[in-house]
Parts: C-alpha cells; sequence; structure tokens
C-alpha cells in the first residue's frame, strides 16, 4: 500500500492516516519513512520558521508515523527511514544547509532510538542515503533516477537483518558513518 500526499506534520492528520491504514491491512513487513523536505539555508539566512518546518517533516514526522504504526509491525517488520548523507555529523565536510542536515541528523538519532527501543520486538530499523536522486528537491541535478535508487534500496533492505538494526546505510551498500 503507497499512500502519498498526506500532511505528515499534523499529528492530527497521521492518526487519520495510521486509522485508515489500520482498516485496511493487519500488519506492516516494511515501513518506508520518506517525506522529506528541503529549505535552502546558510548562517545569514536562518530562520527558525524554516529551521522547524524542516524538523517537522524531515525527523519528527516519521518518528510520530512510525510511532502510530507500531500496533501493526510486528516480529520480522523493518523500518527505513529515508535520511541523508547530509545527515551525517562525522560526514560533513562542506557545513551549509542548517536545517537539512540537523534535521536529517535528528532522524537519524531518532532511528537509531527506535532501533534500541524495538530491537526487544525484534523490529529492525535502518537508516538510509536514498543517493543523488534526480529530483524536485535537487533541482533534477541528480545522477540517478528515483527508479534506480528505489531498486537498489529494496535489495539493501531485503539483506539487512535485526542483527544490523539501529545502522545507516548509503543506497550503493556502504556502512556512512554517523
Amino acid at each position: 500500500m503507497i499512500l502519498d500526499g498526506v500532511d505528515v506534520t499534523s499529528e492530527q492528520k497521521v492518526a487519520t492516516l495510521a486509522s485508515r491504514i489500520r482498516r485496511k491491512i493487519s500488519e506492516i513487513d516494511l515501513l518506508i519513512n520518506n517525506a522529506g523536505i528541503y529549505i535552502e539555508d546558510n548562517l545569514e539566512q536562518l530562520s527558525s520558521e524554516k529551521l522547524i518546518m524542516q524538523f517537522k517533516t524531515n525527523s519528527i514526522a516519521p518518528l510520530l508515523i512510525t510511532k502510530a504504526l507500531l500496533p501493526l509491525l510486528n516480529h520480522g517488520s523493518k523500518v527505513a527511514m529515508i535520511s541523508s548523507q547530509m545527515g551525517s555529523i562525522g560526514g560533513n565536510e562542506s557545513g551549509g544547509p542548517y536545517g537539512y542536515r540537523a534535521s536529517k541528523a535528528a532522524l537519524n538519532a531518532f532511528g537509531k532510538n527506535l532501533s534500541i527501543d524495538l530491537r526487544k520486538r525484534e523490529i529492525a530499523v535502518f537508516q538510509f542515503h536514498p543517493g543523488y536522486v534526480d529530483t524536485d528537491m535537487t533541482k533534477h541535478l541528480g545522477v540517478i533516477s528515483p527508479a534506480q535508487s528505489a531498486q537498489a534500496l529494496v535489495k539493501l533492505i531485503e539483506t539487512l537483518t535485526i542483527n544490523e538494526t539501529g545502522t545507516y546505510w548509503h543506497m550503493n551498500g556502504t556502512k556512512l558513518e554517523w
């Protein structure tokens, strides 16, 4: 089941979404949290409104969606958080996009926390960088198509087990630095 066009920043709409999903299906094998926005900024352009908007969409929404759908996740389920290499603190060598970087780093922290809390239920949680994808967000400068990224991510997700829960991956199969 694919649902798009949902305002993931509204707790009420997330609850409604979860209710709709629970009426249609009884369990989720793979939950992919893929909402994201990028607002260009630099030190001179920072505003709390733009920072908060990115945090609500990029990090808080996936956490709340996972919480809302938790009753449908069972032993063996997987949760994939679509993050970004820009969320790597150790890999940040260029500075810039404060809101996007910080919101994706927060998503990684939430995903790591979830991996610890959900491990006892044998639900695995992973963070992924989808590659430099040709989308509106990248102004169509990306080097791979959304379909290529999705295919690579699906293959990678299929290989990962509960033993790798809480890890951060590039779509090409290499582990990323936190």
